[in-house]
């Protein structure tokens, strides 16, 4: 997690990672989420990523 100058907005950074279930090969790529909370529940989600970072895991995940 990330500090922000608005307490209502949360930013964070994750890396899913997936498993190719025919090879058992593994990937991962970082995404990073900006959301917004009002009344204590998220009212918005917004989700940013780096396009060539999942292209390459996916290319990994293949071979």
């Amino acid at each position: 997690m990330h500090d922000t100058a608005d307490p209502a907005t949360i930013v964070v950074e994750f890396e899913p990672v997936a498993t190719m279930t025919a090879t058992g090969v593994s990937a991962a790529a970082t995404f990073i989420g900006v959301l917004t909370v009002h009344e204590g529940r998220i009212s918005c989600w917004r989700e940013y990523q780096h396009p060539l970072a999942i292209a390459r895991a996916l290319r990994i995940a293949a071979t």
